[in-house]
């Protein structure tokens, strides 16, 4: 919990990080997938082979917390898996370490799909974020 404890009693961050010095461990964004909300998504069809990513995400804590990927899920009709692509927050648009405390964030990406037919079969799509 030395993540958490260092941002939510940043008095205790320089304890920590020696603490961290002498026990090989370090400090980092806090992990806390929970506080993370997906405001909103879409996945749309731009050309052929195209398609354009978009989701919204909220930090609902009063902390900042790291910034997840996300894993983006393509279906048929049928509801079996055609692709799946992991996104960083960096290929989104977002903000690479962390979100800040109560704040929105949009971020977008294209996505391309050689395969025509793969391309055509495509019917819906899921999203999930979660940290590496």
């Amino acid at each position: 919990q030395r993540d958490y404890l260092a941002v939510a009693h940043p008095q205790l961050a320089p304890w920590l990080e020696q603490a961290c010095t002498l026990l090989g461990c370090k400090l980092e964004a806090w992990h806390h997938i929970d506080a993370v909300k997906v405001e909103a998504s879409g996945f749309n069809k731009v050309n052929e082979q195209q398609f354009r990513i978009n989701v919204h995400l909220r930090n609902a804590t009063a902390f900042p917390v790291a910034t997840p990927s996300v894993l983006l899920s393509l279906t048929n009709s049928d509801g079996q898996t055609l692709l799946r692509r992991v996104f960083s927050p960096a290929e989104l648009g977002l903000p690479s370490s962390t979100l800040a405390a109560r704040e929105q964030y949009m971020g977008n990406a294209l996505v391309e799909v050689t395969d025509n037919d793969l391309s055509n079969a495509i019917a819906s799509y899921e999203m999930d974020i979660f940290y590496p």
